[in-house]
């Protein structure tokens, strides 16, 4: 059974590159979303607002 499945690799071995760098790209981005979440996710409210809401001011 190690012998089919080491044939198995080096035969397909581009397959199985192809998938892990496709499984690392999809971790990275799941991680780079989560960051991106948790930055936004304190911003500061102005008082007495009740709903989120935030203003961009345009700088000269």
């Amino acid at each position: 059974m190690w012998h089919l499945s080491l044939r198995s690799v080096r035969h397909y071995w581009a397959l199985f590159a192809a998938a892990f760098i496709a499984l690392a790209l999809g971790v990275a981005l799941v991680g780079v979303s989560a960051a991106a979440r948790a930055a936004t996710w304190n911003v500061p409210q102005p008082p007495g607002s009740d709903h989120a809401s935030i203003t961009l001011s345009a700088s000269s």
